[in-house]
């Protein structure tokens, strides 16, 4: 019996180990992910400042316009003038989500890294989703806390 018991903790931590090495590596990828869109995909992160930049309610107005269908709900504000801004928008149907760059001076949507092979996105999905949606979602969730748990059964506790 003891035997038993030994090889069911060999096993669950071999798939701890497995889970917490991928998330390690896909979060210190992700620490990156901005610096690594901008180096991959130039075209879509940077812009030429032209004057000012224009309002966020015509920006919002024109990226809605391009995007027939889609509503923006999120702006990320860029750190230099000579970066574009990032957007997300909802779908008004399926209510998905989509991520898209935008010239915050002319108002023209320059894309999105959805478009194409992504491995940046991919490795973003492994980390909070094992490239499974809402279900892996939820496994990450409920992995991490339980690891936690573990995590603070195995250290006593101090007392003053």
């Amino acid at each position: 019996m003891k035997r038993i018991i030994l090889n069911i903790h060999l096993c669950a931590g071999m798939i701890a180990a497995l889970f917490l090495i991928s998330l390690s590596l896909s979060g210190a990828t992700i620490a990156f992910e901005n610096e690594l869109n901008r180096a991959f995909h130039p075209q879509l992160t940077n812009v030429k400042p032209e004057g000012r930049p224009l309002d966020w309610d015509t920006v919002r107005d024109r990226v809605e316009q391009q995007s027939p269908g889609w509503k923006l709900i999120r702006f990320y504000f860029p750190n230099r003038t000579d970066r574009s801004t990032y957007v997300r928008l909802r779908s008004s149907t399926t209510h998905r989500i989509r991520h898209i760059y935008v010239n915050q001076y002319t108002g023209t949507v320059l894309g999105s890294t959805e478009d194409g092979n992504n491995w940046i996105l991919q490795v973003h999905d492994l980390h909070v989703n094992l490239l499974s949606g809402k279900v892996g979602n939820r496994i990450v969730t409920w992995s991490t806390f339980g690891l936690l748990l573990l995590s603070l059964r195995d250290h006593p506790v101090v007392a003053a």
